[in-house]
């Protein structure tokens, strides 16, 4: 059976903000920015503006899944906005 997880996550500007835990159960992971600003997101709390996979404001994304990107999609990722806070929606599925 599987899990789908959906929830709202805001991203801080200010400082670093863990969107997902790493989980070993995770099949699959999108991250969608429906916010105002851009920011940038990575699997290191090291990720700040201009450094990570930039998702831009009003809908960029990120997907993953196990099939295609292996244990990348089990990590723990981290972001930070750039220029005010901003908003992601984030859906996990979950092996249950």
């Amino acid at each position: 059976m599987r899990v789908i997880k959906e929830r709202i996550v805001e991203v801080k500007a200010t400082e670093i903000t863990k969107i997902v835990d790493n989980s070993p159960d995770r099949l699959v992971l999108l991250m969608m920015n429906i916010g105002k600003n851009d920011a940038y997101v990575m699997m290191k709390e090291s990720v700040e503006v201009g450094k990570g996979l930039k998702l831009l404001s009003g809908g960029g994304l990120m997907s993953m899944n196990v099939k295609d990107d292996y244990e990348l999609t089990k990590m723990p990722f981290y972001g930070i906005a750039e220029g005010g806070d901003t908003t992601f929606y984030v859906l996990e599925i979950l092996e249950g």
